[in-house]
């Protein structure tokens, strides 16, 4: 029954009888910024800010974005009010706030969580009055007193005006009208309006009289306390709620109605305008609630909704008028293509679109006629006026002649002995003369229907009159004058300017003596004086692509129709604007042609999205009156609190900030509530900018690592029409200097260079008295620059030991490593002796690059976090050939000079990259440098550069000469890269292979640096290689090698070789690439497929060295490659590796072992340790990579280091491979046990998931698996 009860009130509603007038409806919601929930309060306040209480919390609105206010209350905001500049805020839950300009806060004046308030009034200027729930209170400013609860009996006092000395307040019960006594701050009843009618909101309109609405008894209007029941409807529905009422600027009433929208209600209480809610129009109320109007300044209608935010109404027609097609509506242009547009005196507006011509009348009323078969679907491109006809170029049938009166269509007739245009693009009318252009003939002139000439200049586009009897033709061949009285044709060539063509439009200005000229470049000026050409679009750098269309309105302003949309260009200063959707046009892109002038100013615009029309002096101004603010200013990315800054940003002369408080933003913004908002902000730091910084697109400036200073930020902002505001803003910025660089600091640098100047002269002294120990004392001195870093360290840790205690084992580790790096440097130290003379040799391996890097940046731990030093290693896993122990040497000094020389919380990175012969790693600081003018001389002995001597970095200047000299002995070379102050690079590159070392210099050695090994030759003896290559000589020899210490089993070819395979299992399998009957890489993979033979390692040996073929051989499951030619040592050292690598598997793998690996290093007991931790939690869900690290003392990358190095794993894969072990068990002993408790027993959660592990694992699926066995 309600449901139908308002179904009808809604109903009336929508077909009340009124005037409707026509309005913009703006919508601001969550995704603007505003806080959810009911909209309940607004006020503007001295700043021009808009601020907005909602039953959420609290939104200051600048026009551009909003600010949250919420951490200064505990509830909802019910009203806010704006006084003699002092502004506001009260809550649902008894908070009364007062807003600090100065400080960017509130203040709260009073808290009583006891109490519901509801609204608020300021009496006078120190007195205050609150509508409670129940009762009234009254505030006294300037005693700070709070009177008791007034009238407890009156209830949801929801409203209250101040007239005269007399408060009136809305409650349940009506509208209580009270004598207020300023001299005692008394409150006296006199008598109740309404009486139980619960009232709730009223206003007063300019005749005193009082605008009630009720709680679903309508709109009441109360003149000297005569009631009168306004009848909104129908009299018989008398349950109409109205939530808010006030008055706009012209007197006229807003009645917000619950669940129906907006009325607008003049004196006479008239309807004269209804705003409801449809979810299909954009134009429309956001929804049908509405809890508060506010109307401000500039008569705009704010109205806050229920849920879904804000709606802003603006009363004037939007200044364009947007023509497009509207499907399905037969009031309707038919297309939105539009090409061309007249205005007739009358009023009418003619259209000519893709589909023929159409007629809109002032009262908005289209007529349609495109079912004319001469322009039925065609395109309609020109309409000239011509007697008491409309002329029409149609494209394809030439000139029609239209009788706006009867529709009646014609052709045109016309006399002539050339061929007749039927492809117009373009004409133009004067009086009997008709100008014609098109694409299937020249520019044709007529005078009274009979033509009179015509002239070739190409595809016309546009046509327009110039001074006395010249016409300008523009064309896709360029600019053309047309002298009517000579008949003379001339093309306009500019001096200077080659791109005259492409024309799309012309405009003759006579004012300026000037051819405004649209083309594909955009704007271009032809000065007719000078035959200047100036392109706009270049001098005022905007982007409007093509200029289709120029016209020009009574300010002197041009107005371009162009494929970006439409501009203005403000000649006479020169000022480019862009209309866009911001401002109510919604067509985004113009066509040829399509535009028009009205002999009363309006202008219209037309293209492939619809049509535009416009009266330029409808058009809002742009505010001129604005200021400019900091609406967020942040230091080192945060916003500052009052230990920084004392007041608002906007509140002061000067800030002061310490030297590390140096990265700055400023957000600037000026109160522009509704509008365009295109204003162009600039800004200058003075001090630290050469010139202003000028942004259309945004409105923070951001400064980095400002130095210290006194410097001075302006900023100011500019609209459209290049009027700038009246003050600049305007803050001193002074940063202060460290105390490093202080007056007292200076002074301690004069005595300390004082008491250095006199320690270097007697060090000189000294020098010059030892001269005769030179060589003694060199040596020294180079031991010393070597061995300070591992004292260094050795000290560092010495001192972790003594503090923490559960870290003694690490601390130990390093002081063993670096021990030894000292026994080491000072060998080195003599081979360089050696090397001088000739006498060095070289123990050159292969070596895993990334795996030393790795280790040397471990030795250097703690000097890194010393410094607080990133480090970051991007090498890939790569293996060089150099000998390890000196080439490690380098690498150490290059990454502790990189620490030595980088300031504390710096950077260093290690980078390598490689070509087809060299690699190159690179060590990258970020610190002091090398001055250019000491590059060439760094690696020189005892050189270093003057800026670290000057900073009292200790150092001999003979490391980087060693590293050289060892470089250049690998074949290879040292370069550096570097700006003083920036940091350096430091580059070795090394040369690939093992060819260019001397075969002597070549030496094989196991890699695992246990002293213990595992495998004996009594093991090695039993260990079975199946040898497979074509040719017998090579075969032969290399299995004489192997049989040394392994049992070699041959073949001649991979088929053979497979046949073994099956039948022996041997332990290892060594194949050529290239042979007949089956070759190496089928042979890998049929191995590496079959579930019975996949586990053996294989070597390929080849003569093919391009990276794809190693690719191919080590995706199909090749273990290692081997290229020819190669060294026998090699192949030994690659046999041993992957036989090692197995048996650690088979360690971890088999636990049924039967002894023949013996158990004996440090490395074995570590992974046993391991692999018990994994098979104790392999039914733990919580388990996890980090709990082998806590148990094994390890840090995760540590841990994946170690196991990957023994076992060629990584932790994860160990962990799923013996998970899986240890399901094969469960179904071969467990036959009868479910897929998903195996599963489930082995650790994994996901039986599909296992499932997939398994067949991946073993080549078959559990079940399969199973039943086999």
């Amino acid at each position: 029954m309600m449901r139908r009860f308002f179904y009808i009130i809604a109903l009336l509603f929508f077909l009340l009888p009124s005037e409707v007038y026509g309005q913009q409806i703006k919508h601001l919601g969550a995704y603007d910024g505003i806080r959810s929930g009911a909209v309940r309060a607004f006020q503007k306040d001295t700043l021009g800010y808009m601020w907005i209480g909602t039953s959420q919390g609290l939104n200051r609105y600048s026009g551009y974005q909003f600010k949250n206010y919420d951490k200064f209350l505990t509830s909802g905001v019910v009203d806010i009010i704006n006084k003699n500049g002092n502004l506001f805020v009260l809550s649902s839950k008894g908070e009364l706030l007062q807003y600090q300009y100065e400080q960017d806060r509130f203040k709260s004046i009073l808290n009583l969580k006891y109490r519901n308030f509801l609204c608020f009034k300021q009496i006078n200027d120190n007195t205050i009055i609150i509508g409670l729930k129940s009762g009234l209170l009254i505030y006294d400013f300037k005693s700070k007193k709070l009177s008791k609860v007034l009238y407890p009996k009156t209830f949801f006092n929801r409203q209250i005006h101040v007239k005269q000395n007399k408060v009136y307040v809305a409650s349940t019960k009506g509208i209580n009208v009270y004598d207020f006594f300023e001299k005692n701050n008394q409150l006296v009843k006199q008598n109740t309006l309404l009486k139980n009618i619960e009232t709730l909101d009223f206003d007063f309109d300019k005749q005193n009289r009082i605008w009630a609405g009720t709680y679903q008894k309508g709109l009441f209007v109360i003149d000297n306390e005569k009631v009168n029941k306004v009848p909104l409807f129908d009299k018989r529905i008398k349950t109409t709620t109205i939530r808010s009422i006030v008055f706009d600027k012209d007197d006229k009433a807003l009645i917000a109605l619950e669940g129906l929208g907006l009325l607008t209600m003049n004196e006479n209480f008239k309807v004269v305008n209804k705003i409801k809610y449809n979810p299909n129009s954009l134009n429309s109320l956001s929804q049908k609630s509405i809890y508060k109007i506010f109307v401000d300044n500039d008569n705009i209608y704010w109205l806050g909704l229920r849920e879904v935010g804000i709606d802003l109404i603006f009363p004037r027609d939007n200044a364009f008028k947007n023509i497009s097609y509207v499907p399905y509506k037969s009031n309707s242009i038919p297309n939105n293509y539009i090409r061309s547009i007249y205005f007739e005196e009358s009023g009418n507006v003619w259209f000519g679109s893709e589909k023929g011509l159409s007629k809109l009348s002032p009262e908005g009323k289209w007529t349609n006629y495109n079912k004319n078969s001469s322009h039925l679907n065609k395109p309609v491109l020109t309409i000239n006026k011509y007697g008491e006809h409309l002329l029409l170029g149609v494209y394809g049938n030439g000139l029609l002649q239209f009788n706006p009166k009867t529709g009646e269509t014609k052709d045109f007739p016309l006399i002539e002995n050339e061929k007749k245009s039927k492809l117009i693009f373009t004409t133009y009318v004067d009086e009997n003369d008709i100008w014609v252009g098109g694409i299937d003939g020249p520019v044709k002139h007529y005078q009274n229907s009979t033509l009179v000439n015509s002239y070739k200049t190409g595809n016309a586009r546009t046509i327009v009159a110039g001074n006395k009897n010249i016409i300008y033709v523009g064309s896709a061949n360029g600019l053309f004058e047309i002298n009517k009285a000579t008949k003379n044709l001339k093309k306009i060539k500019s001096p200077g300017f080659k791109n005259l063509d492409q024309i799309y439009s012309l405009f003759f200005d006579k004012q300026n003596n000037c051819l405004w000229i649209g083309n594909t470049e955009g704007l271009l000026k032809y000065d007719l004086s000078t035959n200047d050409t100036t392109l706009l679009n270049k001098e005022l750098n905007f982007e409007s692509g093509t200029v289709f269309s120029i016209q020009k309105d009574a300010n002197q302003n041009l107005w371009l129709g162009s494929y970006s949309g439409l501009w203005k260009l403000n000649t006479k200063k020169t000022i480019i604007s862009k209309y866009d959707t911001r401002d109510g046009i919604t067509i985004e892109t113009f066509g040829i042609g399509a535009s028009t002038k009205s002999n009363d100013g309006r202008i219209a615009f037309g293209g492939p999205k619809g049509a535009a029309l416009f009266n330029p002096l409808n058009l809002p101004k742009e505010k001129e009156d604005f200021k400019i603010y900091v609406s967020d200013f942040k230091v080192n990315g945060v916003v500052p609190d009052s230990t920084i800054l004392k007041k608002n940003i906007n509140f002061l002369e000067k800030v002061e900030l310490n030297y590390n408080q140096n990265s700055l933003s400023f957000d600037f913004e000026t109160p522009s509530l509704y509008g365009s908002k295109k204003q162009t902000f600039s800004w200058q730091l003075k001090g630290y900018d050469e010139n202003p910084i000028i942004s259309k697109n945004s409105r923070m400036a951001v400064y980095s690592k400002i130095p210290p200073g006194t410097y001075s930020l302006e900023a100011k902002v500019t609209n459209v029409n290049g009027v700038s505001s009246l003050e600049t803003y305007t803050v001193d910025i002074i940063i202060k200097n460290p105390f490093w660089l202080s007056y007292w600091a200076f002074l301690g640098y004069t005595i300390l260079g004082f008491v250095l100047l006199y320690l270097f002269l007697q060090l000189k002294q000294s020098r010059t008295q030892k001269k005769n120990n030179e060589n003694k004392i060199k040596f020294f001195t180079e031991v010393a620059h070597d061995i300070r870093t591992p004292i260094t360290l050795i000290q560092l840790l010495v001192s972790q030991l003594s503090s923490e205690e559960n870290k003694f084992q690490n601390s130990f580790d390093l002081i063993h490593r670096n021990t030894q790096n000292l026994n080491e440097y000072v060998t080195q130290l003599l081979d360089f002796q050696k090397a001088d003379r000739g006498m060095l040799k070289l123990s050159v391996s292969k070596v895993d690059l990334k795996k030393i890097l790795h280790r040397i940046v471990a030795e250097v731990e703690p000097l890194l976090k010393q410094k607080s030093i990133d480090i970051s290693i991007a090498v890939p896993k790569t293996y060089l050939w150099f000998d390890e122990n000196k080439m490690s040497r380098i690498f150490y000094n290059l990454i502790s000079n990189a620490i030595k020389y980088s300031e504390e919380g710096g950077h260093i990175e290690i980078n390598a990259s490689a070509n087809n012969k060299t690699i190159k790693i690179d060590f990258i600081d970020y610190g002091f440098g090398v001055p250019e003018k000491e590059k060439k001389l760094i690696f020189s002995r005892f050189t270093r550069g003057t800026n670290i001597n000057n900073k009292g970095i200790s150092g001999s200047g003979i490391g980087l000469m060693i590293s050289k000299k060892i470089v250049e002995l690998h074949g290879g070379k040292i370069e550096l890269k570097s700006k003083e102050n920036l940091g350096a690079t430091f580059s070795v590159i090394l040369q690939k292979g093992s060819e260019h070392y001397n075969e002597k210099d070549i030496l094989i050695k196991d890699k695992d640096t246990n002293k213990s090994e595992f495998i004996e030759d009594d093991i090695n003896s039993k260990i079975r290689i199946l040898l497979v290559d074509d040719n017998e000589d090579l075969r032969v020899t290399i299995k004489k090698e192997l049989e040394k210490k392994y049992t070699v089993i041959d073949a001649p070819n991979g088929k053979e070789a497979l046949l073994i395979a099956v039948a022996k299992n041997p332990d290892l399998i060594i194949t050529d690439v290239m042979m007949p009957v089956m070759g190496g890489k089928e042979l890998c993979n049929i191995i590496k497929t079959n579930f019975q033979t996949s586990h053996i390692p294989i070597i390929m040996i080849t003569a093919l060295s391009e990276v794809d073929d190693k690719v191919e051989g080590l995706e199909i499951g090749a273990d290692a490659y081997v290229e020819k030619p190669f060294n026998m040592k090699i192949l030994m050292a690659t046999v041993n590796n992957l036989i090692k690598s197995r048996q650690r598997l088979n360690q971890i793998f088999n636990s049924n072992s039967d002894g023949k690996v013996k158990i004996k290093s440090a490395d074995d007991n570590f992974l046993s340790e391991v692999v018990q931790i994994i098979k104790e939690n392999i039914t733990n869900s919580e388990f996890s990579i980090d709990l082998i690290s806590e148990k094994t003392g390890l840090s995760r990358s540590s841990l994946f280091r170690k196991l990957k190095g023994l076992t060629n794993i990584s932790p994860v894969d160990l962990v799923t491979r013996i998970k899986l072990n240890h399901a094969a068990e469960l179904l071969k002993n467990k036959a009868d046990m479910r897929m998903s408790d195996v599963a489930y027993e082995s650790g994994f959660n996901d039986p599909r998931y296992f499932s997939t592990l398994f067949k991946k694992t073993f080549g078959k699926t559990p079940k399969e698996y199973s039943i086999e066995n």
